[in-house]
């Protein structure tokens, strides 16, 4: 969705801003919206992260069964007051993923805050008045004659070297057209907008003629590439020519079920005395630009200064005319009259011009295929004429002065330069990537975590001494600290009660006290601890109290005790 933003944005040359949001405090305000939007994100993941810390020596408590879950990883184990960075490691360490993946996914998130302070650009972007670029509707040029007048021009510019009319620059570019001051001598400058629909031409790969015995037809076949064009030429001992475009075949598949007027423009020659053919392949291509020109009133010779590439729904199309090819069945009588002639028109003044060229024929340029850039310039003269009519809409009245949005300059122009907003391409990919990762990321985590959770069942009235035994203790130790709560020497018993937390377990069991001969039954208490409620500890006049003793053979052993104070500093026993 954002990347779409940000295409949508550059086709558009940007977002119009008031000139105050360019600069200072309501620049940096600006600037500073994704910067919260991202700083709420990390807050909030932020919080589950935490939530997951706290709760991951819970969850290594309930694994039943799991060996070297040590008391490192559930007792002991504390990530809840862990910097990021050193939980990150410690919690790799431990091999608790759900923790290190959790902490990773909110490094990940750090990021978003400087990506999201460079999201947002600022340019001076020159942005056209009402540009007059656009694909003109059929029903106005459909009647054929703005294309027989460019041919007709293309043509007299062969025989009488003609110059380019006005709004057409020496390089191809057809210029928006405006209006020019009522003077004979002088220039004009303007920043318009401009087409430049023009044509790469190539020469056939191989070309061949056969002729066909008793007749004088000939076969004639050129092959580009891959892509192979046929012809027939009727009387073998003229010179002929003509244009088509290229055919459904297997080598030419990329134009299969393309339209005649978008595909490619064959022209073919053909040479009957002397057996030579040649054929040139023309492939019509357009972008758009902003330019700056100059029209020199006294020859009305236009001329481009300087140019600047611009996005324009017409370049995006993958179909552009070819200004030769029309759908015959859209055309009336006289608008297929001159079409055709349009089709014979062309070819005849790169044949013309071919000769002129050679002084004599056109047997060796046909012979050497030389007619490649003879097409393209006779070819390319006749489509950045007809580019007013396709690629130019009729302007609902005359545009000379442009005000740039909230800014309340006016220039006389059909352009101006102003600041617009725009997004930058490589932050608005990291920031995607981000959010994308935060995303697939948290739901992952969050799934995986709940199957961990189902596991742990909490006892009732948690964090009392008795639910913590009932949780963290083995099985005596839960039977005796029970016994202990039912006891009418409840207060002297909790404090001859000696536990241990195992290391290998990481659970709280019962270690041999050779002076407590009074310890209770396991068996005769067994069917009366169950029965007891959890809450039953707020009974019990005793704390839990640990302490380390060295052992006989040199490990420490930590050993719990139960001591005589009030129940009530049990309530914070296990956070």
């Amino acid at each position: 969705m954002i990347a779409l933003v940000v295409l949508a944005s550059n086709i558009r040359e940007g977002i119009a801003v008031p000139r105050r949001l360019t600069a200072g405090v309501p620049h940096y305000a600006l600037k500073s919206v994704p910067v919260l939007i991202s700083l709420i994100i990390q807050c909030s993941w932020s919080v589950v992260r935490e939530e997951i810390q706290k709760m991951q020596f819970l969850v290594n408590l309930s694994r039943h069964g799991e060996a070297g879950e040590t008391a490192k990883k559930t007792i002991d184990l504390n990530y809840a007051h862990q910097n990021l960075f050193v939980c990150t490691y410690t919690s790799r360490q431990n091999r608790d993923w759900l923790v290190f993946w959790a902490c990773l996914l909110s490094l990940i998130i750090l990021a978003l805050q400087p990506f999201s302070v460079a999201l947002f650009s600022v340019r001076i972007t020159y942005v056209s008045s009402i540009s007059q670029v656009g694909l003109n509707p059929q029903a106005y040029w459909i009647d054929m004659n703005a294309f027989l007048g460019a041919s007709g021009f293309a043509t007299a510019r062969v025989l009488y070297d003609l110059s380019y009319p006005p709004f057409v620059d020496s390089h191809g570019y057809t210029i928006e057209e405006f209006e020019l001051p009522a003077v004979t001598n002088g220039t004009v400058y303007a920043d318009v907008s401009a087409v430049h629909y023009q044509a790469s031409c190539l020469s056939p790969t191989d070309s061949w003629m056969v002729s066909v015995e008793g007749t004088t037809m000939a076969h004639c076949s050129a092959t580009f590439e891959e892509c192979q064009f046929s012809w027939d030429i009727t009387d073998a001992s003229t010179i002929s020519f003509g244009s088509a475009t290229l055919p459904d075949n297997s080598g030419c598949q990329n134009y299969t079920n393309i339209p005649l007027q978008f595909r490619p423009v064959v022209f073919y020659f053909a040479d009957g005395p002397s057996h030579s053919i040649s054929a040139v392949l023309c492939r019509p291509g357009i972008s758009v630009s902003e330019v700056s020109v100059a029209v020199d009133l006294a020859s009305k010779t236009t001329t481009i200064v300087s140019r600047i590439d611009v996005r324009s729904p017409i370049v995006t199309q993958q179909s552009v005319y070819n200004g030769l090819f029309f759908d015959e069945d859209s055309l009336d009588v006289m608008a297929y009259v001159r079409l055709q002639a349009i089709q014979q028109q062309l070819p005849g003044a790169i044949s013309l011009q071919a000769a002129r060229a050679q002084n004599t024929s056109l047997a060796d340029t046909l012979a050497h295929n030389g007619l490649a850039d003879i097409t393209a310039s006779i070819y390319n003269t006749y489509l950045s004429l007809v580019a007013k009519t396709i690629y130019f809409v009729d302007a609902q009245q005359p545009v000379t002065i442009l005000s740039c949005p909230n800014t309340g300059v006016a220039i006389v122009r059909l352009g101006a330069w102003c600041d617009r907003l725009f997004m930058v391409p490589v932050f608005v990919s990291l920031v995607s990537v981000s959010l994308f990762a935060l995303a697939l990321g948290g739901i992952i985590i969050q799934l995986l975590h709940q199957d961990a959770r189902s596991r742990l069942a909490l006892p009732r009235n948690y964090t009392t001494p008795r639910s913590f035994f009932q949780f963290a203790g083995d099985l005596e130790a839960q039977y005796r600290v029970a016994a202990v709560q039912r006891s009418e020497r409840a207060g002297q018993d909790a404090g001859e009660l000696r536990l241990t937390i195992s290391p290998k377990t990481g659970r709280i069991t019962v270690v041999a006290d050779p002076r407590d001969r009074r310890a209770p039954s396991l068996s005769s208490d067994l069917a009366g601890s169950l029965e007891k409620d959890s809450g039953a500890g707020k009974h019990l006049q005793g704390s839990l109290f640990a302490t380390r003793r060295r052992t006989h053979r040199g490990h420490e052993r930590t050993l719990l005790s139960l001591a005589e104070v009030d129940p009530r500093d049990f309530a914070t026993l296990v956070p």
